[in-house]
């Protein structure tokens, strides 16, 4: 253990990984609130997709998506929020995007090939092909905490979060879970370089992680889903059977929301919210699918508090 100031600094490695959100799994590592955790994550295939001959049709599902954890916050009871305040992601040199015909993507039914797709990162970049160059812009897609009742694969999402795949979890941004059984069981991974919303091919660019989070409980408060916090913008997280559930969720989340903190009628802040809110998807081509609703934070001329 390490020390940031007044802050400890906790390591864990990805040998320590769940494939399920469980609140029976024993914690892999404990914490304080305030403790900045460091934890190595592998990428959603486990390390498997090297090359553009390895096919993702072969791995066993069940062992997709590991997630780092479960990390356990000593103070965090069931009603607390958990707040994840991502710090720096550091991703691997290389990433790869599989193409899932047939199965996942918006396009899945089209003509297309398979396909794997193998991409250096340099620098900053992600060396797509020769003419064509991404900035690198890091995000967790899994980030969750263990629910209350029967475990959730890492490739699902729900209340406790999970594999929303929203690109919006980055450096420098706030990730607030409800706290659902003791010690939340934070877990983490499923990183990519790069990721477009609502992820339409199935996949942004797969990339092995270190993530430095700083764990806070914070007490006296309490979601019924996951909220994101940037500089710019606050979001409600929401998920449904289809993708109209999942906006309807992540409305409804942010209307309660702007009714409580401004202490206006839910009437006006639906009138508000429809207004200069954006909806922006998450894991679109999954079942179920997210969604979260972004609201601007200039607007508030008094500040707002999140959550």
């Amino acid at each position: 253990m390490e020390s940031d100031g007044q802050r400890a600094v906790r390591t864990i490695g990805d040998d320590h990984v769940v494939y399920s959100m469980d609140k029976t799994a024993p914690p892999a590592l404990r914490v304080r609130s305030g403790d900045i955790a460091v934890a190595t994550c592998n990428d959603c295939f486990g390390g498997c997709i090297r090359t553009e001959q390895d096919d993702p049709a072969t791995l066993d599902h069940d062992k997709l998506n590991p997630a780092t954890g479960p990390i356990f916050v000593d103070g965090a009871e069931p009603g607390d929020v958990l707040a994840v305040t991502l710090l720096r992601i550091d991703v691997g040199d290389q990433g790869s995007a599989p193409l899932y015909p047939g199965e996942f993507g918006f396009l899945k039914d089209d003509p297309i090939e398979p396909l794997t797709k193998i991409a250096a990162v340099v620098d900053g970049m992600i060396i797509y092909r020769d003419d064509v160059r991404i900035p690198v812009r890091p995000m967790m897609g899994t980030i969750g905490v263990a629910p209350a009742g029967a475990p959730i694969s890492n490739l699902y999402m729900g209340d406790h979060g999970g594999n929303m795949d929203h690109k919006d979890a980055g450096v420098g941004s706030t990730v607030y879970l409800p706290v659902l059984v003791p010690g939340a069981l934070l877990a983490v991974g499923d990183a990519h370089a790069v990721i477009g919303d609502g992820e339409a091919a199935a996949a942004g660019l797969e990339v092995p992680s270190v993530v430095t989070m700083q764990l806070d409980v914070l007490k006296g408060r309490s979601l019924p889903r996951p909220m994101i916090e940037t500089p710019a913008e606050i979001m409600t997280c929401g998920w449904g059977e289809t993708m109209e559930q999942a906006t309807i969720c992540a409305m409804r989340d942010m209307v309660d929301f702007i009714a409580a903190r401004l202490k206006m009628s839910r009437a006006e802040a639906y009138n508000l919210v429809g207004m200069v809110g954006d909806v922006r998807p998450g894991n679109a081509v999954c079942v179920p699918g997210a969604v979260r609703y972004v609201m601007p934070r200039a607007i508030f001329t008094n500040g707002i508090a999140v959550p």
